[in-house]
């Protein structure tokens, strides 16, 4: 015997389960992209090629984070139902009774959910790393700045006390250019001491 209710939950399952399919799509295209931006990020070598994919990928971010929310409201619409079905078959688990339909699903709604956001989730740690290296490059070119005024001032302390973190961005960004200006800076700070 079908519970009453049964095929309009049934129907509101399959329902669920097409808009899961749709937003994990979605995530998986919008996360593709975080991926293929990162990477032109990761292979930028001035500031300005990283911000031109830069802005991209804070785009993309928040299209991933908006997706993610659409996956958190399924997941709590899937929860509603399941509390639905369990009400209509009076709390039983049983396929007998029609509810295994809707709640297999369920299940499936809850797997692609789960799977859609992984692939988000890993999409964004991207987008972050990326984002990073944009202030990185943005950090160097400030910093470097600043040294390059204290050393057309004679403020040769000051210029020294920039150094350190510029050596470090300079590390982490594995640029060229940021490299030769880095030694160019050296150089200067080097020779006008003496």
């Amino acid at each position: 015997m079908t519970p009453r209710g049964a095929p309009d939950l049934a129907d509101r399952a399959r329902g669920l389960l097409g808009e899961a399919r749709a937003a994990g799509a979605a995530v998986d295209s919008a996360a593709a992209e975080l991926f293929r931006l990162g990477g032109e990020v990761a292979r930028a070598g001035t500031r300005a090629e990283a911000a031109r994919s830069g802005a991209h990928v804070a785009a993309e971010r928040d299209l991933v984070s908006g997706l993610l929310d659409e996956l958190d409201v399924i997941a709590r619409v899937a929860d509603r139902l399941v509390a639905e079905l369990d009400r209509a078959d009076g709390g039983g688990r049983g396929a007998a009774d029609g509810g295994a339909g809707p709640r297999a699903t369920l299940v499936s709604v809850r797997r692609v959910i789960e799977a859609a956001d992984s692939r988000g989730r890993e999409g964004m740690w991207l987008g972050e790393l990326a984002t990073d290296r944009v202030r990185d490059f943005a950090e160097f070119e400030l910093l470097y700045s600043r040294a390059s005024q204290h050393l057309d001032r004679r403020r040769w302390d000051a210029a020294d006390a920039v150094l350190p973190r510029l050596v470090a961005l300079d590390r982490a960004l594995v640029s060229t250019e940021i490299g030769a200006m880095l030694d160019e800076l050296k150089f200067r700070l080097m020779t006008s001491r003496g």
